[in-house]
């Protein structure tokens, strides 16, 4: 005969299930249309505003929401050439290590600097990530930007 459980063994049988298979960082991800830039969902076959059918990928909603400023920004003239997910190659004495992809990169139209900024939360902030920013400083010159969630850019 099987043994039958009770409500309350069911939840907290559901809730450890539940934490095994929620994200590391528990973020949630956003799309964007690529011809719109409108907001649309992972479901959605095409986009509502043009009817797009291509979407950009953005692993948290706070890198979507610096993406949608930073294009406004565009749009007015402060910066140029925003560029998505640019990978640096980490190259130290002739192997190579990995590769860093920050979250854009742009040009301030101004003084005519570039910028490499990653959007990070308290949780991303991780000693591995710190690693990745310092060697991608080290071997191509730049700095990195970080942009806090719900902070200013650092």
């Amino acid at each position: 005969m099987t043994e039958r459980m009770t409500a309350a063994q069911f939840r907290a049988m559901a809730a450890e299930e539940s934490t095994h298979k929620r994200s590391k960082y528990r973020a949630i991800a956003a799309y964007r249309c690529k011809s719109c830039d409108a907001p649309v969902t992972k479901r959605q076959a095409k986009c509502i505003a043009c009817g797009g059918t291509e979407k950009r990928f953005f692993a948290s909603r706070a890198e979507a929401q610096r993406y949608d400023a930073n294009k406004a920004r565009e749009r007015r003239g402060e910066i140029e050439g925003l560029e998505l997910q640019p990978a640096f190659p980490l190259v130290v004495n002739g192997i190579h290590v990995g590769v860093y992809k920050a979250d854009s990169r742009y040009v301030i139209a101004a003084t005519g600097e570039t910028v490499v900024e990653d959007v990070k939360s308290e949780a991303t902030m991780t000693e591995a990530a710190r690693l990745r920013m310092k060697l991608a400083e080290a071997c191509h010159g730049i700095k990195i930007r970080k942009v806090f969630k719900g902070r200013s850019a650092t």
